[in-house]
């Protein structure tokens, strides 16, 4: 039994420990190792020189021991005290005399389930052991550069630190403050003082006012023009234009309107048109008005161009009506027979009104004066006495007009009947 457990350690030691290696992944070694057993017997101490390929467990050696202290193939001296000189002794412990020594084969060595270390080889996850990709993650760890604050002053650092106030660190708090950093100086703006402005003929100019709603800090221009509206160039108004500029912190200039002091009745104000345009370093606001020209002439005065007119009985009269100046405004008048003369209706004439009017006449230079027709004498074939008889006719219906000297005229009728 003692022998049986000898030889158990002796073989199946050095396989155990090379099993162990190599899951450990330690190196083995192919030379041969020796591996010095101490037996359990007391009449045994022997060296066994075992040959085991540990890198490789799938063959089975077959092993056969040596007495210690010689050599594979060589003799053992005897012992004095046993019978044949060859060392040997039985279960007792007395020599063994007429035997030869022989090898004792191990056929157990071959019966150990050797072949369960295989599965060593799928245990060894060095792979997963290697944490290199995983070294792919240092990107995301780049800090984001954190935005910029304005400074701040030397006063409120050291308030945020002594007060530790969180309202004073706000950051929306300091971007706020630099907005208006970022906001273009708004432009002055330019216009004109009032929507109307007025003259009268004979006041010479019109004054118009241009203004800046702030002073600027560098020159400001803009141009000025006029325009007819109901004011006609150059009869009522001398036309002007120009460029208006406006020295730095100056916010008011002016530009002048010449008006013309004519001779004519024209409509009791006439507009002429103001524009601004094209301004510099400025925008426009107010840039329409008008210029409002108040007339000072009186309405025309209308009479006849005589007092008496002579015709026969076959004619017709021709009569001359003038104006004492000229009219920017519609005028008609009527003129027609009045009581008074020594002819008498219907016999010596008709009872016949004639309208007659005058366009407008804004260049004042126009005519004044007017050739009217009365078709009321009636040549009759009576022999009349006295020869000469007379009719009145008068100016009425006066519009945008007034009465001149004279208002009637006297039509002297011959009659052309032989006495």
């Amino acid at each position: 039994m003692r022998r049986f457990l000898y030889l158990s350690v002796t073989i199946f030691a050095p396989l155990l420990i090379s099993a162990v290696c190599c899951g450990l992944g330690l190196p083995t070694r192919s030379e041969p190792q020796r591996v010095v057993v101490k037996g359990l017997l007391d009449d045994i101490v022997s060296d066994v020189l075992l040959v085991t390929p540990f890198a490789t467990l799938t063959p089975t050696p077959t092993l056969t021991p040596t007495l210690s202290g010689q050599s594979q193939g060589a003799s053992v001296a005897g012992d004095a005290n046993d019978g044949d000189g060859d060392g040997r002794r039985d279960d007792n412990g007395g020599p063994i005399v007429g035997q030869k020594p022989v090898a004792i084969p191990l056929p157990s060595a071959t019966a150990s389930p050797i072949p369960s270390p295989t599965p060593l080889p799928t245990a060894t996850p060095l792979p997963t052991f290697t944490p290199l990709p995983t070294a792919t993650l240092l990107p995301t760890l780049t800090p984001i550069p954190p935005t910029p604050i304005p400074p701040t002053s030397d006063t409120d650092n050291h308030n945020d630190n002594d007060n530790n106030d969180d309202d004073n660190s706000s950051p929306p708090t300091v971007t706020s403050t630099a907005t208006p950093t970022f906001t273009p100086t708004a432009l002055p703006v330019v216009s004109f003082a009032k929507a109307a402005y007025s003259v009268t003929e004979g006041d010479k100019d019109g004054i118009i006012t241009v203004i800046l709603d702030q002073p600027a800090g560098q020159p400001v221009s803009v141009n000025y023009t006029t325009t007819n509206i109901t004011a006609f160039a150059p009869n009522d108004y001398s036309p002007t234009n120009g460029l208006l500029t406006f020295p730095a912190g100056v916010t008011t200039q002016t530009f002048n309107v010449p008006v013309v002091d004519d001779n004519v009745d024209d409509p009791d104000l006439e507009q002429v048109g103001l524009s601004l345009s094209n301004p510099q370093n400025a925008t426009l606001g107010l840039k329409s008005a008008v210029l409002e020209i108040t007339d000072n002439d009186p309405l025309p005065q209308i009479k006849f161009a005589a007092t008496d007119y002579f015709v026969t009985e076959a004619q017709t009269p021709q009569l001359t009506i003038t104006l004492d100046r000229p009219s920017g405004k519609n005028v008609s008048f009527t003129y027609g027979p009045i009581s008074g003369g020594t002819a008498t209706t219907p016999e010596d004439y008709l009872i016949v009104y004639n309208v007659k009017s005058f366009a407008p006449d804004i260049t004042g230079v126009g005519p004044i004066s007017a050739t009217v027709a009365w078709a009321g004498v009636v040549d009759d074939s009576i022999i009349e006495f006295p020869i000469i008889e007379t009719v009145f006719i008068e100016l009425s219906s006066l519009t945008n007009l007034t009465p001149g000297d004279p208002i009637t005229t006297t039509i002297n009728i011959s009659d052309d009947e032989p006495q």
